[in-house]
C-alpha cells in the first residue's frame, strides 16, 4: 500500500485538489489507515505531498529557462492554491524565498 501511495502522490502532486482525503479515496482505504502506514517514515501523507510539491517548485525555479515564467505561475502549476502558504512553506524548507532561488539560477 505504501509504494502505491507514494507513486500516486508523485503522479498527482501538481493537482491542487489532490490531498490526503482524495488519496485515501482513490486507494479505497480510510485516511487513518494511510496515516498508520506513513508512521514508520516519520511523516503524514499530507506532509509527503507538501514536500513533493515544494521539491517540484524548487526544481522548476532552479531551471535556467523557467525564470521568465515567474514564481506565481510555478506555485500554481505545482499544486498550490495559496501563494502566501507557498512562500511560507518554501522558506521553511529551503531557508530562502522562491524568488531568490529563481534569480540565482
Amino acid at each position: 500500500l505504501l509504494s502505491r501511495t507514494l507513486a500516486m502522490i508523485d503522479r498527482h502532486r501538481a493537482d491542487p485538489s489532490f490531498g490526503p482525503r482524495e488519496l485515501a479515496s482513490r486507494l479505497n482505504v480510510p485516511e487513518r489507515t494511510l496515516q498508520r502506514h506513513f508512521r514508520p517514515l516519520g511523516e503524514t501523507p499530507g506532509h509527503r505531498l507538501l514536500n513533493r510539491r515544494l521539491e517540484l517548485a524548487h526544481t522548476r525555479l532552479s531551471a535556467r529557462n523557467q525564470v521568465a515564467e515567474g514564481v506565481t505561475a510555478v506555485a500554481f502549476d505545482c499544486g498550490f492554491n495559496d501563494l502566501s502558504y507557498f512562500y511560507r512553506e518554501f522558506r521553511k524548507k529551503y531557508g530562502t524565498t522562491p524568488g531568490a532561488v529563481a534569480r540565482c539560477h
